[in-house]
Parts: structure tokens; sequence; C-alpha cells
């Protein structure tokens, strides 16, 4: 199963998250809509930006493509909050399938 109908501001929390021990994450993504970003925070959805994914339009809802990420280093055990965005578009952005934490 996915995550779908994902709207700009739209956010999910991942609990506890070894993030001493992760170096980087692998969002496995697909857009027929409008794209956009996936920001992942430390802690809440305006919690301290690690790094930012820029999302393409693949033209597919469920034609999956991998966007592999280095997380910066130094950081500790804590919530990873994932934000989806698109300023210029509130709706119709894109479907995430799965997130991987590598070390």
């Amino acid at each position: 199963k996915f995550i779908g109908a994902i709207d700009h501001g739209h956010h999910l929390r991942f609990k506890d998250i070894p993030l001493d021990q992760v170096s980087k994450v692998k969002l496995r993504v697909a857009s027929a809509g409008a794209g956009g970003e996936i920001e992942l925070r430390s802690g809440s959805k305006d919690g301290k930006l690690l790094l930012s994914v820029p999302i393409e339009v693949n033209g597919q809802w469920e034609g999956w493509y991998e966007k592999e990420v280095e997380l910066p280093k130094g950081l500790e055990r804590g919530d990873l909050v994932v934000v989806f965005v698109n300023k210029n578009r509130a709706s119709g952005l894109m479907n995430l399938d799965s997130l991987r934490f590598e070390k």
C-alpha cells in the first residue's frame, strides 16, 4: 500500500528514528500531478529542515522511481517528519510508496 492523494502541507511523522545510525534515505515516489518537494524535518512539521528532495512529475501515479538522499551528519535519535510541499499548487502532488532508512 502507498500514500496517495497528497496535498501541500500534508505530513507524516516517524517516531524515535535512530538518525544517528542512518546516513541516507531512499524514497520511492510517483507523480502524475504537480510534483513538488518532500522535506525531511526534525521533531515536527515546522522543525529544523534537514533536507529537501525535489519530486519530478513522471506522468504516472504508480510508475515508481527512487530518490536517494544523504542525511546531514551529527543527527540524534528522534522523530523525523516528512512534509509534502508545492507552494504553487495545493492538491494532487504525488504518491509515496516507501521510505527506507539506510546506514
